[in-house]
């Protein structure tokens, strides 16, 4: 399981920020888990084997932070265990994948304008943070910390769409050792279905084909699907994620 495409980069990831950071890594013969310097849900991350010792170590390594764990097939025994550990019901969606080489990647005109943000600008990354911690429902502080923490890695690129000059989206991009992660994808509310997923994920696309990658991965959102799957991208296999609050306990 942890050669999949994605935990790869997430790992990839994590191991290039932790040098400058305090992003921190566990990982034992049976789970893998990935902290980062916020308590900002939807960025700790565990995959591996569910047993009553997997569950305390992963939950004695998180302490006060909120985590999800991922899981490719969840078996009805897991999911008992997991519910009476505290844990929420799952949440299921895919993980998917597009092969670059040869990839035909088309150009966007106006009124959509797509920019990579140059990382000390604080204008346009205070955008960016508002319209991500809009979309995936987070606290804009939060989402602050944790972008800031990353700003040094110079194989993450950050991207901002505009509509008419107003920014609209959002994509986060990291360029691994082997595939291209992409991660914050959301277009604000009064900005959606006019083509700007499509417009900012192709931008991503470019960047990754630019830089050698063969290989572009993402966790989808169940309405998410047709959309990526209409750009190219193809689903590698279906996970479920089970989420870990202590202070909803």
């Amino acid at each position: 399981m942890y050669g999949s495409p994605i935990i790869q980069n997430l790992t990839d990831f994590w191991q290039d920020v932790s040098k400058n950071s305090t992003f921190e890594i566990y990982q034992s013969s049976q789970v893998l888990a990935l902290k980062s310097p916020t308590k900002m849900s939807g960025v700790h991350f565990v995959w591996g084997t569910i047993t009553s010792k997997t569950i305390s170590e992963v939950k004695n390594f998180f302490g006060d932070c909120p985590f999800g764990w991922i899981v490719p097939s969840l078996q009805p025994h897991e999911e008992k265990q997991l519910k009476k550990s505290g844990f929420s019901e799952p949440y299921y969606f895919p993980e998917m994948c597009l092969e670059l080489q040869n990839f035909y990647i088309p150009t966007f005109t106006s009124p959509i304008q797509i920019q990579q943000i140059n990382k000390t600008d604080p204008e346009l990354l205070e955008s960016w943070i508002q319209i991500a911690a809009e979309g995936f429902g987070l606290a804009p502080d939060e989402v602050q910390n944790f972008i800031s923490s990353t700003l040094s890695l110079q194989r993450q690129c950050i991207y901002i769409a505009f509509w008419n000059n107003r920014p609209a989206a959002t994509a986060l991009m990291y360029l691994g050792n082997e595939t291209a992660g992409l991660y914050f994808l959301t277009v604000s509310l009064p900005f959606r279905k006019k083509g700007l997923g499509r417009a900012i994920t192709y931008a991503c696309l470019k960047n990754a084909q630019e830089a050698g990658l063969t290989k572009a991965v993402l966790y989808s959102s169940q309405m998410a699907i047709s959309l990526y799957g209409s750009i190219g991208f193809r689903i590698l296999g279906e996970y479920c994620e089970c989420t870990f609050d202590p202070l909803k306990i």
